[in-house]
């Protein structure tokens, strides 16, 4: 659908933006939403706005933009704990137990 690929893809590009606007601006994209909604399914102005919201599984503009963010800062948080942590002296690692001793540290774990 050309309003998903193309109309979403904008509003989740610019979702950092869309975040500050205010009620009245969201219930315009809201409104415009709703009327390609009921083009792309052909339902008269009476459907129900959850209905066609259901039928073609989209949540409010504002809702998307809430979860497109949301994922953005977990997508960003994520990466940033990927990076590698320096070595903490206290906690003991594979590289400080002498070699000879290692057979027997596994065999005390495996048993």
């Amino acid at each position: 659908m050309f309003y998903i690929s193309v109309v979403r893809s904008l509003i989740d590009y610019a979702s950092h933006i869309l975040i500050w606007f205010c009620a009245t601006q969201f219930r315009s994209l809201e409104l415009v939403q709703n009327e390609v909604m009921r083009i792309i399914l052909g339902c008269p102005r009476t459907a129900r706005i959850e209905v066609l919201r259901g039928e073609l599984h989209l949540p409010k503009i504002m809702c998307r933009i809430l979860q497109e963010i949301t994922y953005r800062t977990v997508s960003d948080s994520v990466k940033g704990s990927l990076n590698p942590v320096p070595h903490d002296p206290w906690t003991p690692s594979y590289n400080s137990i002498p070699q000879e001793d290692l057979g027997s540290t596994f065999k005390c774990w495996c048993s």
